[in-house]
């Protein structure tokens, strides 16, 4: 006959804080890698350009106020590519609106910012 006991004394197997760490370590491990086999959905990758378009715009705005001439921000997502953004040195801004993908930012022009548009 099999004995639950170990020749020690002690009961063989496993306690169930043991296994719910086990199981925890696993469900990590596993969610990491099934994040890093997927690739970014496709708005998440157009959210990421849109931030990126907001940060370099804000740049060159404060490179216009620091230095006291006008700037212009050059990019290839002009809708219109007639419509150069310019900013001023006072903050002020013209040009616009910027597209990228199906969504469009649309440039205020007195205080100079980027803003989701219709």
């Amino acid at each position: 006959m099999i004995s639950p006991f170990d020749p020690s004394g002690r009961r063989a197997g496993v306690t169930l804080f043991e296994t719910m760490v086990s199981l925890a370590i696993l469900s990590l491990i596993l969610a990491v890698a099934a994040t890093a086999v997927r690739p970014p959905s496709p708005r998440l990758q157009a959210e990421a350009t849109l931030s990126e378009l907001v940060r370099q715009a804000q740049e060159v705005r404060l490179r216009a106020i620091a230095s006291g001439t006008t700037a212009v921000f050059d990019t290839d997502t002009l809708c219109d590519d007639a419509a150069k953004v310019r900013f001023y040195p006072d903050g002020s801004a013209t040009g616009g609106p910027l597209c990228v993908a199906d969504r469009t930012l649309t440039l205020r022009p007195l205080t100079g910012t980027l803003e989701p548009g219709s």
